[in-house]
């Protein structure tokens, strides 16, 4: 499966097992916190037509010749409203994000692939 996800974001195209379009990437940005630490806060907007109440799903981000700079996986259990946002702050130590502190926003292409989506009104959708 982590070999499928990792390719499906490597691609950066809709394919079965990865919907590119649920949510979509509104802002992201990042500030070292030390030497050793930096924070990246990630706004999200959700294109559901009801409520998200849990959701399986990767961000990553790339760089302007499409390489991988780094992805995480959302927080299952965020709640976001129909067209609503969503914000993810995540601390990360060296070696991971590290190259966002260095690239122009512009040269960052951000993806986020929804894998699975459980609505408030119980039913649920895989992709």
């Amino acid at each position: 499966m982590r070999a499928l996800l990792t390719f499906l974001l490597l691609t950066g195209t809709a394919h079965a097992g990865c919907n590119d379009t649920l949510l979509s990437f509104t802002d992201w940005s990042i500030k070292p916190l030390d030497a050793e630490a930096f924070q990246i806060t990630t706004t999200f907007k959700s294109n559901a037509d009801k409520p998200i109440r849990m959701i399986e799903a990767r961000a990553a981000y790339f760089d302007a010749l499409g390489a991988m700079v780094g992805s995480f996986e959302l927080n299952r259990d965020a709640s976001i409203q129909p067209g609503g946002t969503y914000v993810e702050t995540k601390t990360w130590g060296k070696y991971t994000f590290e190259r966002l502190l260095v690239l122009k926003h512009d040269e960052v292409r951000p993806f986020v692939c929804v894998i699975a989506v459980l609505f408030d009104d119980g039913t649920k959708q895989a992709f």
